[in-house]
């Protein structure tokens, strides 16, 4: 008996092997969680969703370049210096961001071929728990022959901790920012591998450590709601429900701004569209922190930052939701709404429209007076009040950005600066 195919032929042009929508998380939200105390002056706390991938082998460190958006083959000077953190990403072949990732380089000692003691530089990459997996899957299929090895630590034995010793107002006072280039460790706390958190100033420190040490010199931790309400009020995203996986582009999450992508380095994965995006297109979305208000709620807000208040809890959107200008024509989208912890957020918002910020070539249409709504369509009695904020050293970024768009001379000695910066020859690998 002859089997009747559902299907004889099927035109190559037709065959998609990856999704051409970015794939969004939806969270449930627990609205019975009562709002936390506002977050202390100084602080610290383990991030129980961040875990560690460990990557040694005499090819690590050419392995990763071909990765990351970082250069992290280090300079003759930098070499005297082994103990460093990155701040950066890995993209798909499509230039959109696959993980967002803290790079922490160390020497490892362990035993040669020939059974004598040696030492090597090895990494650690910090990511998010919800996609090691994934991340373990990928370097597992462009490892080719490469002589590398991975393993996972175990949180009771090496964890991540975020620290600071500085409000949020510090942040926001600051006018400029210019990420840690060399990102090497610091004594602020008397434990090894700390480092400056190069993703808005004053905003911190990342700590890689062993969990009994590092709790016993620093003490009683703060909630991690605290780390969250206060990247938020920053406008700091972080991790897989914040960075969408396969969705953001580098410059929309900030990493153009903290340092987190070199143009000056040579190839990596996704490249081509960041570079080309970097030098001659026009970023229109970014992340900015967002304040959440009842629709009903006429109180004019007076202050210049989110200002994040535990009386006024608030039902958070549902994570993806669009943005849209209030009673206007067919709802102008403003952007899309991430997530919130009471009344401060996240929200990845056009700039012309929901910020004052000018582009070039792109007409504002930004207007006071008209307010921005997150209208979930899953539940009417999410619709929020959305109104953002530009960090000052974010937005004189953003304009010195925009300047050397229109002078190229001094666009050249912008870009230039902005990449990576040499002081010396590199060290072969």
């Amino acid at each position: 008996m002859s089997i009747r195919l559902q299907r004889a032929w099927q035109c190559a042009r037709t065959i998609r092997q990856f999704s051409t929508s970015q794939r969004l998380f939806r969270l449930p939200v627990d609205n019975d969680i009562p709002p936390p105390p506002p977050p202390p002056d100084t602080g610290y706390v383990k991030l129980q969703n961040r875990v560690l991938l460990e990557l040694s082998g005499e090819d690590a460190t050419n392995f990763l370049q071909g990765l990351v958006m970082q250069d992290v083959i280090p300079t003759t000077s930098e070499s005297r210096n082994p103990q460093r953190m990155y701040y950066t990403a890995m993209l798909n072949t499509r230039g959109r961001i696959q993980w967002d990732l803290f790079i922490y380089r160390f020497i490892k000692s362990s035993l040669g071929p020939d059974k004598q003691p040696m030492q090597e530089i090895a990494y650690y990459l910090e990511a998010d728990r919800l996609e090691l997996p994934a991340l373990k899957t990928q370097i597992s299929k462009r490892r080719l022959s490469s002589k590398i090895r991975w393993k996972e630590i175990k949180s009771q034995n090496l964890a991540v901790y975020a620290a600071w010793n500085k409000p949020t107002s510090e942040v926001w006072k600051a006018q400029t920012w210019t990420p840690p280039r060399k990102n090497f460790e610091v004594d602020e706390f008397g434990l090894g591998m700390t480092f400056v958190d190069p993703r808005g100033p004053h905003f911190g420190y990342r700590i890689v450590g062993v969990p009994s040490q590092v709790e016993e010199v620093m003490g009683k931790q703060a909630l991690p709601l605290h780390y969250q309400i206060r990247r938020y009020e920053c406008g700091i995203p972080e991790g897989a429900m914040e960075v969408f996986h396969d969705g953001s582009m580098p410059m929309e999450t900030n990493f153009d701004a903290t340092g987190g992508v070199s143009f000056t380095k040579g190839c990596y994965v996704g490249q081509e569209l960041t570079h080309r995006t970097y030098h001659s297109g026009v970023i229109r979305k970014r992340i900015l922190p967002v304040l959440l208000q009842e629709e009903t709620d006429s109180t004019p807000y007076t202050n210049d930052r989110p200002i994040y208040d535990p009386t006024k809890p608030l039902v958070m959107p549902t994570t993806g939701s669009k943005l849209h200008i209030a009673n206007t024509l067919a709802g102008r989208k403003a952007g899309q709404f991430i997530r919130s912890v009471g009344n401060v957020g996240l929200g990845l918002c056009y700039l012309t429209t929901m910020t004052d910020i000018n582009l070039v070539g792109v007409e504002n249409k930004y207007d006071p007076n008209r307010y921005v709504i997150a209208h979930d369509s899953q539940a009417v009695a999410t619709t929020k009040k959305i109104t953002a904020f530009v960090p000052p050293w974010l937005r004189n970024y953003i304009e010195a950005e925009e300047a050397a768009k229109i002078n190229p001379l001094q666009g050249n000695v912008r870009r230039i600066g902005s990449g990576r910066v040499e002081d010396g020859p590199r060290d072969s690998l």
